[in-house]
C-alpha cells in the first residue's frame, strides 16, 4: 500500500510540475516596429482564403492550459520570381474560439473574458494584424521550414517586430504558409491580466506571460 501511495503522490507531483510550464514553442523577441517593404508592380498577389486560414493559440497557468483559434479576416501575400516580398494578415479578434472546454457555458465564459478589457479588448480593438518586413530562405535539415520571416505584429494598436520560421508551399495558383509554433510575451502588447512579472504577490494565481501561436494561411491567385 505504501508503494502505491508513493507512486500516486509522485505522479501527482509530475502532473503538477508539467502543468506549471510555459506553453511549448520557440521564444520570440519583441523589437521596435520596422518599415514594411514597398509593393512592386511585378509582384503576384495571392489572396488569403479566410474560410481556411486561422491562428492557433495556447495559453497556460498553474494547473492547466487552454487552446483555441482566431479567425483570419482577410489578407494577401505578394511574390515575384525571387521569393516572398510582402504579406499582410488581418485577424478578426471578435472571432476568438476555444477548443478544449466541452461545457458550452464555461467555454463562452472564457471566450468572453478573452474578449474583455482584461485581455484583448475587442470592442475597442476588433482587429489584429501581421505585416511582413523581411523574408529570407532558410531551409532546415528536416525540410520542416523554408523561410525565416520578420514582421510587425499589431495587437491593441501596439506594434512589435517579431521573427519566426515558416514553411511555404507554392503549387500552381495556390500558396500554403504554415508557421512553427512560437511564443510571444503578451505583456509587450499591454495584456497584463494576472501577469506574475507585472503584479506583485500574486503567488500561484497567475497566467503565464507567454502565448503560443501557430499561423496557417491558404491563399490563391
Amino acid at each position: 500500500m505504501k508503494t502505491k501511495s508513493v507512486i500516486i503522490i509522485l505522479s501527482l507531483l509530475v502532473i503538477g510540475i508539467s502543468s506549471c510550464k510555459n506553453p511549448e514553442g520557440k521564444k520570440t523577441e519583441a523589437k521596435d516596429a520596422q518599415d514594411v517593404k514597398k509593393e512592386s508592380t511585378e509582384d503576384i498577389t495571392y489572396n488569403i482564403q479566410p474560410e481556411k486560414s486561422e491562428v492557433h493559440w495556447t495559453g497556460t497557468k498553474p494547473g492547466g492550459e487552454h487552446v483555441g483559434t482566431v479567425k483570419v479576416k482577410e489578407g494577401n501575400i505578394k511574390m515575384n520570381e525571387q521569393d516572398i516580398q510582402n504579406a499582410t494578415v488581418i485577424l478578426d479578434m471578435t472571432n476568438i474560439e476555444n477548443q478544449d472546454i466541452e461545457n458550452e457555458k464555461n467555454r463562452k465564459k472564457l471566450v468572453g473574458h478573452l474578449k474583455s478589457k482584461d485581455f484583448f479588448d475587442v470592442e475597442n480593438f476588433p482587429e489584429a494584424r501581421f505585416e511582413l518586413t523581411n523574408a529570407t530562405k532558410s531551409q532546415d535539415e528536416n525540410n520542416d521550414f523554408t523561410h525565416k520571416v520578420s514582421g510587425n505584429l499589431t495587437i491593441k494598436d501596439i506594434s512589435k517586430n517579431i521573427s519566426f520560421r515558416i514553411k511555404a508551399e507554392n503549387e500552381k495558383d495556390k500558396l500554403k504558409i504554415e508557421s512553427e509554433k512560437f511564443l510571444i510575451d503578451r505583456t509587450e502588447w499591454d495584456i497584463n491580466y494576472k501577469s506574475k512579472s507585472v503584479i506583485d504577490d500574486i503567488k500561484d494565481n497567475f497566467i503565464h506571460d507567454d502565448i503560443a501561436l501557430k499561423i496557417e494561411t491558404y491563399a490563391k491567385k
